[in-house]
């Protein structure tokens, strides 16, 4: 029975592997996200609420707090914000990424000894793996939230979390429905570069835009760009520690930005909460 359900995973894999549907649909649900919430977002202006968005908002501009997240995506294809194609396409391609952290856990993972469950930390995995996923912590948060795999902490980050240990719980999925997978799990499941803009380093650094902390304009030497705002290098830094942060290695919230250790230290004190 274990290897017929690793045939039917590797199966599917295989099925899905030169699909680029699939990574199309990704896109258009990250569009009809920033769409929701951007009305969300004129709602909320127009009871005093909340700022009048300016500019293109990207997916990345949604903050982790917000409810948008949580909507399931069959919840807006009934609303005709999406449609029921790309919803079925982009929870395959969910499907997918989940399917090939199976697979990588069972190839470089060890058993536990409790029956036929296997086991891996982090840090193997992600040395393994870091070309494989897209976003292989996010990957690994939604698999947790589906009862595929169980690990300890909150967040992973490499390094400071390459010790922590990763349960294999089930080798096989069904497909998924549209009811399956929310805004906010397609998303973490996705490379920052289907989030429409990405770090837009490359428009802002040739237009000299102005620093995000000290409002000064930001010339091409001194330039560093993260979450499609521009920043000097000396002003990107942990707002907590001030400790200077890289392009690759930062989190923001409410555009605040911080290291990855007073990140986890405010999810903590929040009670597992984005909002502070």
């Amino acid at each position: 029975q274990q290897q017929q359900q690793q045939q039917q995973n590797v199966a599917k894999l295989q099925e899905y592997a030169n699909d680029d549907t699939l990574d199309d649909a990704v896109v258009d649900v990250m569009a009809s996200m920033t769409s929701v919430f951007r009305k969300s977002l004129i709602r909320q202006s127009k009871r005093g609420k909340a700022k009048l968005p300016q500019g293109n908002l990207t997916v990345a501009d949604i903050p982790e707090d917000s409810r948008i997240l949580e909507r399931k995506l069959s919840v807006s294809v009934k609303r005709g914000e999406l449609s029921q194609k790309r919803a079925v396409q982009a929870a395959k391609w969910v499907d997918k990424e989940i399917r090939k952290l199976i697979d990588a856990v069972e190839k470089y993972g060890k058993g536990n000894g409790n029956g036929d469950q296997m086991v891996v930390t982090f840090g193997e995995l992600f040395k393994h793996t870091q070309n494989e996923f897209e976003a292989l912590s996010g990957t690994l948060r939604t698999a947790k939230k589906h009862g595929i795999v169980s690990f300890e902490s909150e967040m992973l980050f490499q390094g400071s979390h390459d010790h922590v240990a990763i349960t294999l719980l089930s080798k096989e999925i069904p497909d998924s429905k549209i009811t399956t997978y929310t805004y906010r799990q397609v998303r973490q499941c996705s490379s920052r570069s289907k989030f429409g803009k990405a770090f837009g380093a490359s428009s802002l650094q040739s237009t000299n835009s102005k620093c995000h902390i000290c409002k000064k304009t930001v010339y091409p030497m001194e330039f560093v760009g993260a979450s499609d705002v521009a920043f000097h290098k000396a002003c990107f830094k942990c707002v907590t520690c001030n400790r200077k942060l890289s392009p690759s290695d930062y989190a923001t919230v409410n555009d605040q930005f911080y290291c990855r250790v007073h990140y986890e230290q405010a999810f903590k004190a929040t009670g597992g909460s984005y909002s502070f």
